[in-house]
């Protein structure tokens, strides 16, 4: 997922148990290679897990060809073809998600149901990880024993949401990491209480410190809430 699934993300989906954690999608245009943008989607750097590259569906053979080359011949181990992305110019064109119509899988029942029907080795997923990286555990745990994982408490969102914006910090420098950090902490408060509020705060945050100031306020609050229910 191009913007999502860079290196912070992909090391917060392994801690609880992604198995494989794939790159952003990097275009199959050669002349965009070299655009800062594309320079950070495949830095796997300190990543122990394998060097995992997606590349955009292009028409042209060629392309995805000499596309899959190039990424082999800089250190990928697997190239992955996007077949996902939702966006309206790519399905336009038939392509990205486009590809399989029917393509997300979102909890751990349906993850049984369609290894169980496919037979399939593994399940890819994507926009179900976005604010919610704990689903890899709860997948496992209940394959594993057909039981469910309660959910994380506040307490514990708040820490992995404050270890991932560190992470985006130092990944991305604080200009940049305070703006990107923002839509990954509105997929964290999807659904909770003052979520909407709590986003217009956080969009007006310009400094690493205030952001996690705010982040920090409003879990307390959620949790104080949760405790008086």
């Amino acid at each position: 997922m191009a913007g999502v699934t860079d290196r912070p993300f992909r090391q917060l989906c392994r801690k609880p148990g992604a198995g494989l954690a794939v790159s952003e999608m990097v275009t199959s245009n050669a002349a965009l290679w070299s655009s800062r943008k594309t320079q950070h989607r495949p830095d796997h750097s300190g990543e122990n897990s394998s060097h995992t590259i997606q590349i955009a569906w292009a028409a042209d053979p060629g392309k995805m060809t000499g596309a899959a080359q190039f990424k082999v011949n800089n250190g990928a181990e697997i190239i992955d073809i996007n077949m996902g992305c939702p966006a309206k110019k790519v399905c336009n064109v038939m392509t990205g998600s486009a590809l399989l119509q029917n393509v997300d899988i979102t909890t751990s029942q349906r993850v049984a149901r369609v290894l169980q029907y496919t037979g399939a080795d593994g399940i890819m997923f994507g926009r179900a990880a976005q604010g919610n990286p704990w689903i890899f555990r709860e997948i496992a745990h209940h394959l594993a024993t057909g039981e469910f994982l309660r959910p994380p408490s506040m307490d514990e969102i708040c820490d992995i949401l404050v270890s991932h914006l560190q992470n985006l910090y130092e990944f991305y420098g604080e200009y940049m990491g305070v703006r990107i950090a923002r839509k990954h902490i509105g997929w964290y408060c999807k659904n909770k209480r003052d979520a909407k509020l709590f986003r217009a705060l956080v969009n007006k945050a310009e400094t690493a410190i205030e952001q996690l100031q705010i982040v920090r306020g409003y879990f307390s609050g959620q949790k104080a809430q949760e405790l008086a229910a």
